[in-house]
């Protein structure tokens, strides 16, 4: 189903929805009045009747209200199958009354009367349900046929009269919907019409406002004797007044009288003609002098009559400021050291070019030039870098007009060195080259994750000099840094290819060992015996300034196999490594909850003692 019939199935329903208050209001009434009737005459099924009505009825306005707050939400063909229901219910419940209630009375003027009832119903019918042929004609069957019926089944010529009427009144009705329903569709398609084509009207007038207050040139309409009639914002702002007080100014009155003689060329000759101006202007109101261009237009109305025109104003000082840098620019790229284009888009063809840009242009590949291209007059940004060999060009990009672009570039290659080695230094240790503190912690989470994924076991390793303290004190800083290079190259012999090795700072080195065995013992049996690697490499002497230096490391151990704090884990890593060197130096250490334990506890006294001596605790007994 198309939308426009979507529509007006959905306006032929809101209609015989719209009359159920009243035919509910129209139904019941009838109702009473019938049940009281034969109630009187003896009919004891009156009553029950009567309830089955007033329940429908109930149903149908609960139905109603339903669609009221929900026929935006639930779908045409379910409210229409559910009120034919209701109709269908409501046409049943009348046409067995005088089968199942009312049987008991055979009066004709019983009849009679019921007949009469039916026909209002039915009458009021035609304007309520007309909009649904369907559900209209199963109304009309049900009550007219089960009351023609009940009147042929009486034997006196009064009853068979009434029958035949029955017949006849129900082709009236049915003729009659068919109309109003003819009419009714054919009224809704109007209305829906009517509401597009005005909506379309009102897009049109929106688009065309729009148009008129947000185009960027001042717009002005004016009437055959100069009196300005409308003006957009833009043309308002171009002169610097308000909006209002253009509004109805004689243009004959301006001051600057060299743009009126533009302002007639529509409104003067025989032959419509634009009118053209093109120079500088001051503004009567506020005295702001710009450099315009003007292009008036004959306003022709329907019957062929010139009413006014239309002007369209542009600012060009801008276009005239670009021309003079043009000028310029030719005299300044000459003299410039650093490569200046000028290029003419679309396709990108140099106008202008200096010889160190003709030098760069030249050494570029097909394809370097041909994304400089694309970039230079396809690419809103406003600068460019250029790779070429071992240069770097940093170029930035001054639109003169949509048509012509000027390039100034500058050598920028030891800035991108600089860049580049900064880069590195935030990632790297200067000295050794080793990953620093940051670029270690990622290559620990990542193995984490690996970790327990595969259920394999990782160790970090803490080591640290002994007595490098001295070497710094004694032989200079420069010995200990030319130590600590040599220390790093060691180390990488020392471990596999997959292992890090990160510098902290001073003679703090952290190695993560990556995947050493998926049992426990076995990994930190894997573990000392790299530990123990280092060890021999770090016996052989460090040949520095002439002199052979020996060194001995103290070595901490931690075990690892899932996601865990890193921060935790270095610290057991260095608690491990002061156990070590506490053990004698040279020494190495894995780590378990008991050295913790142990030196907590040591750390422990250390602070009472020093607490003991603040508080002059401590007494002396004996001393030699």
């Amino acid at each position: 189903m198309t939308d426009y019939s979507q529509r007006l199935q959905r306006q032929l329903l809101d209609s015989m929805y719209k009359q159920i208050p009243s035919s509910v209001a129209a139904h019941i009434v009838l109702a009473l009045l019938v049940s009281t009737v034969f109630y009187i005459g003896g009919s004891e099924g009156a009553v029950w009747w009567l309830s089955l009505v007033i329940a429908i009825m109930i149903c149908r306005i609960a139905l109603y209200r339903y669609y009221l707050s929900n026929h935006q939400s639930v779908k045409l063909s379910i409210f229409k199958r559910v009120h034919f229901t209701s109709i269908f219910a409501t046409a049943l419940a009348w046409g067995i009354a005088p089968w199942l209630y009312f049987g008991d009375i055979n009066n004709v003027d019983y009849k009679v009367f019921f007949g009469f009832v039916m026909a209002g119903l039915t009458s009021g019918a035609v304007t309520t349900l007309s909009a649904d042929r369907k559900t209209f004609l199963s109304f009309e069957i049900i009550m007219l046929g089960s009351m023609t019926i009940w009147f042929f089944s009486g034997s006196s010529t009064i009853e068979k009269v009434m029958g035949i009427m029955s017949i006849i009144y129900f082709l009236f009705l049915f003729s009659s919907s068919k109309q109003i329903h003819a009419t009714l569709y054919k009224t809704f398609s109007l209305q829906d019409d009517n509401l597009r084509t005005k909506m379309q009207l009102d897009a049109n007038k929106r688009r065309v406002d729009l148009l008129f207050d947000n185009v960027p040139a001042g717009i002005f309409f004016y009437d055959s004797n100069l009196i300005i009639k409308d003006v957009n914002e833009a043309f308002a702002k171009l002169l610097n007044v308000n909006r209002e007080q253009l509004l109805g100014l004689d243009m004959k009155t301006l001051h600057d009288q060299r743009i009126v003689p533009a302002l007639k060329q529509p409104l003067g000759s025989k032959q419509l003609r634009q009118g053209h101006y093109e120079g500088k202007y001051r503004s009567t109101l506020s005295g702001v002098e710009i450099d315009v261009r003007a292009t008036t237009t004959p306003l022709i109305d329907k019957t062929g009559n010139r009413i006014g025109a239309i002007g369209v104003v542009e600012n060009i000082q801008k276009e005239m400021e670009q021309k003079q840098t043009i000028a310029a620019f030719a005299q300044f790229y000459i003299e410039n050291p650093n490569p200046v284009f000028q290029v003419s888009c679309p396709n990108a063809e140099i106008a202008v070019e200096n010889s160190p840009a003709k030098l760069l242009r030249t050494s570029l590949t097909v394809e370097q030039w041909e994304s400089l291209q694309y970039e230079i007059c396809h690419s809103p940004k406003d600068h460019i870098e250029i790779h070429n060999a071992q240069k770097y060009y940093h170029f930035d990009i001054v639109r003169l007009t949509e048509n012509r672009v000027n390039l100034y570039g500058r050598d920028i290659t030891e800035e991108r060195k600089a860049k580049q080695r900064a880069d590195y230094l935030a990632y790297y240790d200067e000295l050794t080259d080793l990953p620093r503190r940051e670029l270690f912690f990622e290559h620990v989470k990542v193995a984490m994750k690996r970790s327990a994924r595969h259920g394999y076991f990782n160790a970090i390793m803490f080591l640290d000099l002994d007595n490098f303290k001295q070497i710094n004190d004694t032989m200079g800083h420069d010995t200990g840094d030319e130590l600590l290079v040599q220390l790093a190259l060691r180390l990488k012999n020392a471990v596999r290819d997959n292992d890090v090795i990160s510098r902290f700072g001073g003679d703090e080195f952290v190695l993560l060992l990556e995947d050493l065995s998926n049992d426990r013992a076995k990994a930190a049996v894997h573990a000392k015996n790299i530990a123990d690697k280092i060890q021999m490499h770090l016996l052989l002497p460090f040949p520095i300034a002439s002199r052979s230096l020996h060194f001995s490391a103290s070595i901490g151990i931690t075990l690892f196999e899932k996601e865990q704090n890193v921060y935790d884990l270095l610290k057991e890593a260095d608690v491990a490594m002061y156990e070590a060197k506490k053990s004698g130096k040279n020494n190495t250490k894995l780590y378990d909850s008991s050295l913790e334990a142990k030196i907590s506890e040591q750390s422990k006294i250390m602070q009472d003692l020093h607490l003991a001596i603040e508080r002059k605790e401590l007494m002396l007994y004996y001393q030699t």
